[in-house]
Parts: C-alpha cells; structure tokens; sequence
C-alpha cells in the first residue's frame, strides 16, 4: 500500500498521467489515500524543491530550536513534583533575620544622645506636633506632602553643647537613619529628609559652648493615623540592627 501511495505522489509531482499508457484502468484511490497522498506529495515538494523561492521559506535557527523545545517538552514524561518541605520553627535564616517585618534585628535600647554620637553634644526629645508644612525662621519652609491624604508628625530634638568650647555637631555625614512608629505599631516611617538647616538628621554647624538648638525630624504618614496618636516611638537602624531609641 505504502509504494503506490509514493508512486502516485510521485506522478502527481513530476506530471505523470494516473491513467498509466495503453490500456490500463485509472487508479482508484479512497479518501484515505488520497490524503495520504497530499501529505506525502507536500513534504517532497517542501523537502526537495528548496531552489524554488515560491511556495518555499527556509526557518531560521531560533524557529528551529523553539519548534524542537516545544516537541520535547511536549514528550517530556510527566514527573510528580516533590512535596513542599514542612515550615521549620526554628529556622530563622530568612530574609528577616529573624527581627521584624522589616527585614531587621532588635538591638536593644539606645538614647538620643547614643543615637547622635558626637563628641560633647547631648540630644534631647522635646514632643512633637502634627502639621501639613513647615516654615524655618519665616523664610525657608516644608512644603505640603504631594499626596493630600498624608501630613507631618514634626518631632522636636534639642541638641546641646555640653562643653566649654564651640564643638561642630555634624550628623549629616553619619547617615543617620530615624524611623518611627505610632501607638506601638509594627509599621514604621523613616524620617524625610528636607533642606531646613534644622533638619535633626542633616544638621551640620558649629554649636557655641554652652548653646542649645532646637532641631526637627519630618515623619510623613496618613491623616487617619495623625488624628488617633497616643504615643510614639523612634528607632535608629544601621547595618540592618533596628535599635529603640528612649525618649522619656
């Protein structure tokens, strides 16, 4: 069966008459065949005419390899994937290091004054104020957060030369990081940098022997959590230690 289904394909291609010469009956074909035939005849034509432009589109190397990766993982035998392992409790190797949702570690308590960490200058928390902007001295100001939902919780530190001699108080090249959270959540805000001279965490000037200064840290954060404050808390962080910062 096959060898009269290429013959007649191969008649079909070159021309030849099915009737065959001389007397002989025309060949009877059923669907089947007939469609056999038209496959056959097809995969000749794509396979050994390739000097015929017409008809005829070479694949190029990244159509071939997606049609083969496509057949293997077509006759790829289906494997069971492997059951989850069980959550171990005691593991605390994750991305937290086993501290807050933050990503960061209790580092126990430190003071304003630890926080600063300058040489004769102590640091002292003086309240805070809930306040959509700022303005320093009449001329240099805060302004609104972009987003009309969120205001300010202003938060004042007093820092004081403690010494006989002028000291420069310079936390702006530490890289302090502040952040702080409202009625004992888990959820912290860091502190916003600003351009005021007396922004607490960029403050860099000479503070005169005896002299106190009034400083600020900005917190952005929701109205909502604004109007509902009971109390608040500041944490230092460096190096992924999260420290609480004592402001009693």
């Amino acid at each position: 069966m096959k060898k009269r289904i290429v013959l007649v394909a191969l008649c079909l291609i070159l021309g030849f008459s099915l009737s065959g010469c001389g007397p002989e009956k025309l060949i009877s074909l059923t669907e089947s065949e007939r469609n056999q035939i038209v496959s056959f005849s097809a995969h000749l034509i794509g396979e050994f005419n390739r000097p015929m432009s017409e008809g005829y589109t070479s694949l190029s190397y990244g159509q071939l390899k997606s049609i083969n990766d496509s057949l293997r993982e077509e006759n790829k035998p289906d494997v069971p994937e492997p059951p989850d392992e069980p959550d171990n409790p005691d593991n605390n190797d994750d991305d937290n290091g086993g501290g807050g949702s933050d990503g960061t570690t209790d580092g126990g308590t430190i003071s304003l004054t630890e926080f600063v960490n300058n040489a004769g200058i102590t640091a002292k928390y003086d309240g805070y104020f809930v306040q959509d902007d700022y303005v320093y001295n009449r001329a240099i100001s805060v302004n609104k957060p972009t987003n009309p939902n969120n205001t300010y919780i202003i938060v004042k530190i007093i820092l004081t030369n403690e010494t006989a001699e002028d000291i420069i108080c310079d936390l702006f090249t530490q890289g302090l990081r502040l952040t702080l959270s409202v009625n004992n959540s888990a959820a912290v805000v860091n502190a916003t940098a600003t351009i005021l001279p007396a922004d607490f965490l960029n403050y860099m000037d000479v503070i005169k022997a005896g002299q106190s200064v009034e400083t600020f840290a900005f917190f952005e954060v929701d109205r909502s959590v604004a109007e509902s404050i009971s109390n608040i808390q500041l944490y230092s962080i460096k190096d992924r230690i999260s420290k609480t910062i004592s402001i009693n």
